[in-house]
């Protein structure tokens, strides 16, 4: 287990997570408004950068997220083209579901999870405990559209 605390450490910690193999799976689950959080906290110049690794690296994401984004954050050309060739799909559920500043990521060996109020992160390594995580998120999207998903990618 790994704890990080403070903008610098949370930021880089997330940055290396996503410089992976290319077509590494990320799971991921957060609420909505957190994307404005990350951008007034991290700034959107850093946003931007963390989303183009994530593409450039091919990480297949898959992500749940209450349905609204801020109106401020969804026109925003810079940050809508940071996302451009991002692969993955996404669901929206209730927002009442997701914790408010919270933002989890998992990814096949790590485990990250971030506290943007306290501005801090846990990160573990638990192959079982990822492997487990990982089969109940794929349980919440629809068996249908991730073989359709996979099939449409050649994974």
């Amino acid at each position: 287990v790994v704890l990080y605390s403070g903008k610098k450490e949370v930021a880089a910690a997330l940055v290396e997570l996503n410089v992976r193999k290319d077509g590494a799976k990320m799971y991921s689950m957060q609420n909505s408004k957190n994307w404005k959080r990350w951008i007034d906290l991290m700034g959107k110049d850093w946003v931007n950068m963390h989303n183009k690794l994530v593409v450039k690296h091919k990480l297949i994401c898959f992500t749940l997220h209450s349905p609204d984004a801020p109106e401020d954050i969804k026109k925003d050309s810079e940050v809508i083209a940071a996302y451009k060739g991002r692969l993955g799909n996404s669901h929206a559920i209730p927002e009442s579901f997701l914790k408010r500043d919270v933002s989890f990521y998992i990814f096949e060996d790590t485990i990250f999870l971030v506290n943007l109020e306290k501005v801090e992160a846990t990160s573990f390594t638990h192959g079982d405990i990822a492997s487990f995580l990982i089969k109940m998120f794929s349980f919440m999207f629809e068996k249908g559209s991730e073989e359709e998903f996979f099939l449409k990618y050649n994974r």
